[in-house]
């Protein structure tokens, strides 16, 4: 492997979802893709390179320096040129990043290739066919250590804890790297953003903890970030949330769970609200769990929070069981109410066709869902990589594909128990129409405190989201592919 120079240039890049994993094809439509977020990962792990004396680092972030999300001629001859290329995946990007890793190669052999990001570090070994190096985990310290390597010697990794790479054609896994402490969050240089995407940022985010302490079976957070709850230091929070203030419209805390509801939690929200609770802009994620902590609830509306993204999953306990669910369905009904009644726009997500799920019980869902929240997404359960809900479907032999841009949690992949899967998939259409047909917006609208955000989801759902999200030709084909197996 090639030594590298601080000089060397070093290209990072995070693909968009597109149809069939096709590398530059149409998009993928979702909810998230639509948003245009900046990376969570990318420009954290640059911060890290530019605050060590790297001079020749970029970002190449479709939705920003490309053409309608597409890669241009120039973003490829930049990627070719390029000493090392850094490529950030999910599951469901895997196929055309993997492509993209694949092309690099062809076009500048003795160049170095550094896959990151969930799906690497679950699927390490298929990764490492297209890839020179893995940084599984928690990649700050371990891109850190390697490239202060790859400026040294190149050829001895093998004490790099969280790296994986090939030697001698086998795959060589070291040792993995303990979670970042607190104090080393805090110690982090802040995110690095080009100047041209803070121009054209939508919304700004922010990270403020790491992890969460639920562990439920279907999700990878825990897997990948522990199930210790770890806060950033005050004051590298309040510095980050005074920056990105003047990005974007829209602030979105990106944290998995905002706060368990503890003092520091409480803490943290006054002294956000302190410096920027005027702002009443910012969407954090949460569980139905806060809802018992009507301090911390008032503490996040003055700190400006105005939408929540709750994962209700469902409002059967059989269906929150088979899913390691840590709640119940009592507890679902109780907190959803109460955070719209505190005045918070409830966004629910909510997982179709678990165990004790039927046609009949999503009738209940369906009618629940209308009457109680804002906004939803409905998803068919996703045998996510590296979680214990993956392990068990596989076990039991229920996942029929594997097919990752199909990972989307639009698309169901596992065979229900009580319902066959084309009548699932259908199901979630229906339940799409129910929820924004104009009838049942004017239903929520009667006693919603955030009308014109109801009425903005509703039109956009109506004349642009669904019909792309459900009925894109990646979608119809794998209808298609139901049918035949139902």
């Amino acid at each position: 492997m090639k030594k590298l120079t601080k000089k060397s240039s070093i290209t990072f890049v995070e693909l968009p979802p597109t149809q069939f994993g096709t590398l530059n094809g149409p998009l993928g439509y979702d909810i998230y893709s639509q948003s245009k977020s900046p990376s969570r990962a990318i420009p954290t792990l640059r911060g890290v390179l530019v605050e060590e004396g790297y001079t020749n680092t970029r970002e190449i972030n479709p939705y920003y320096h490309g053409e309608k999300g597409k890669l241009t001629h120039k973003n490829m001859k930049d990627i070719f040129e390029s000493d090392a290329l850094l490529i950030s995946s999910i599951t469901r990007t895997s196929p055309q990043s993997m492509k993209l890793a694949e092309i690099y190669k062809l076009n500048n052999p003795a160049g170095i290739v550094i896959a990151g990001g969930p799906d690497p570090t679950f699927r390490t070994a298929e990764w490492l066919k297209y890839v020179d190096l893995v940084v599984r985990g928690e990649g700050e310290k371990t891109l850190k250590e390697l490239m202060q390597r790859l400026i040294g010697d190149p050829s001895q990794l093998n004490d790099i804890h969280g790296l994986a790479y090939t030697l001698n054609k086998d795959f060589q896994i070291n040792a993995p790297r303990n979670l970042l402490t607190e104090k080393e969050l805090g110690e982090l240089p802040h995110p690095f953003y080009d100047p041209d995407v803070i121009r054209h940022l939508l919304t700004g985010t922010i990270e403020t903890t790491r992890g969460c302490p639920y562990n439920c079976d279907f999700c990878s957070v825990t897997e990948m970030y522990g199930n210790r709850y770890r806060r950033r230091p005050l004051k590298w929070t309040l510095e980050e949330m005074l920056r990105i203030s003047k990005y974007g419209k829209y602030t979105f805390i990106v944290d998995d769970n905002l706060a368990t509801g503890g003092p520091k939690d409480i803490e943290r929200l006054e002294a956000i609200a302190k410096i920027d609770g005027k702002r009443k802009n910012k969407t954090a994620q949460i569980t139905v769990h806060a809802a018992k902590n009507d301090e911390l609830l008032e503490a996040m509306r003055k700190a400006g929070i105005e939408s929540l993204c709750i994962g209700v999953e469902s409002i059967s306990n059989e269906t929150l069981k088979g899913l390691g669910k840590l709640t119940t369905a009592e507890l679902n009904k109780y907190a959803v109410p109460k955070f719209r009644k505190a005045g918070f726009f409830v966004h629910g997500m909510m997982m179709l066709g678990g165990d004790g799920d039927t046609i009949e019980s999503l009738r209940e869902t369906e009618e629940w869902a209308n009457e109680n929240l804002d906004s939803v997404q409905y998803f068919a359960p996703v045998p996510i990589p590296g979680t214990k809900f993956r392990q068990q479907m596989k076990e039991e032999g229920r996942i029929f594909t594997e097919d990752w841009f199909l990972y989307d949690a639009q698309s169901v992949l596992i065979r229900p128990k009580n319902i066959s899967p084309y009548d699932l998939q259908m199901k979630i259409t229906k339940m799409y129409e129910s929820f924004y047909s104009y009838k049942n917006t004017l239903k929520r609208l009667k006693k919603s405190q955030h009308k014109k955000m109801s009425i903005a989801i509703t039109l956009w759902a109506k004349n642009f989201g669904l019909k792309n999200v459900l009925f894109d030709p990646q979608s119809k084909a794998h209808l298609e592919f139901l049918k035949s197996i139902s």
